[in-house]
């Protein structure tokens, strides 16, 4: 979309002192883009709920992310 391919994680793993845990199963979808939130909003919670988990799980301080194809 961006044209950035994997540059934001080769800089992430560039820094120094920059302990990066990247996310299980990123790949997934978090369920709240676009109008899939609204028309589906159980799903879409479910879906969100989720990811906030997996990210919690792994005791991160900082979160990033970056938009992907779908």
């Amino acid at each position: 979309m961006l044209g950035l391919d994997d540059k934001p994680l080769r800089l992430l793993r560039a820094v120094r002192g920059l302990d990066l845990v990247e996310l299980p199963q990123a790949q997934e979808c978090c369920g709240f883009g676009g109008t899939f939130a609204v028309k589906n909003a159980d799903t879409s919670t479910a879906m969100l709920s989720d990811k906030v988990a997996s990210i919690l799980r792994t005791e991160a301080k900082i979160c990033t992310g970056r938009r992907t194809r779908v």
